[in-house]
């Protein structure tokens, strides 16, 4: 105690994912603890030619994704999965980050050719990025056509997006680099003859998720390239 301290202890409890057959359930954020007072999404995702039907467990109901504030210890969680009736076709929205979704209208089994609105409600300062999956673009509402069945997710600030940075080498000294992962990210590149030292190259910003740029190598010696989110 060499000065004054301040510590702060966070208590979780785990959410337990029950079997299930013909369909699969997806928690965001994925957690092994969550803190009391938390928030946590959790999207029944069927298998092909099925649809979710019923929540069990700790919870009820049909609404899907579910939305929850954690408050009681060591919850469970369960998902039924029925089959889907001839001309008929299901509709699940994952978000994938700090928002939700809300279907209009509300539910989970929709006719041959219905038409679906979709809106993407991003949490406080959050921002909505684009739809993913079996829709893209950034336009919500999304004014959805169920000629099959579909599975969208919502992309928000927040989310997982797994940063990748990929090289190609062209002709001559020509390369060409692509940095994938969360969208309006700002990324400094750098490069490197040893691994040890590294000078910068540029600077970008993942505006739409995926961004490439193009360079010249200005020596023969093996280079490295690294990306550093700012």
């Amino acid at each position: 105690m060499e000065k004054a301290k301040t510590v702060t202890a966070t208590f979780g409890t785990s959410l337990i994912v029950s079997s299930h057959t013909n369909g699969s359930i997806r928690l965001m954020p994925s957690l092994g603890l969550y803190p009391y007072g938390s928030q946590v999404q959790i999207s029944a995702v069927p298998d092909p030619s099925y649809a979710f039907s019923l929540w069990g467990a700790s919870f009820s109901g049909i609404t899907n994704p579910l939305s929850l504030i954690v408050k009681s210890p060591t919850l469970s969680v369960s998902a039924l999965f029925s089959t889907l009736s001839p001309g008929k076709f299901s509709l699940v929205v994952i978000p994938n980050g700090q928002g939700t979704v809300t279907i209009s209208p509300q539910s989970n089994i929709f006719t041959n050719g219905q038409s679906v609105l979709v809106f993407a409600v991003p949490q406080s300062t959050n921002k909505f990025y684009y739809w993913s999956g079996d829709a893209s673009g950034t336009n919500s509402p999304l004014n959805v056509s169920m000629n099959s069945s579909k599975i969208i997710t919502a992309n928000f600030s927040g989310g997982n997006y797994p940063a990748t940075l990929s090289l190609n080498r062209g002709s001559g000294n020509l390369i060409q680099l692509q940095i994938a992962g969360e969208p309006r990210k700002t990324f400094e590149i750098q490069s490197s003859s040893n691994l040890l030292d590294w000078d910068l190259w540029t600077v970008v910003t993942n505006t739409n998720g995926t961004v490439r740029l193009g360079g010249q190598i200005t020596n023969q010696t093996d280079q490295f390239y690294r990306a550093i989110s700012r």
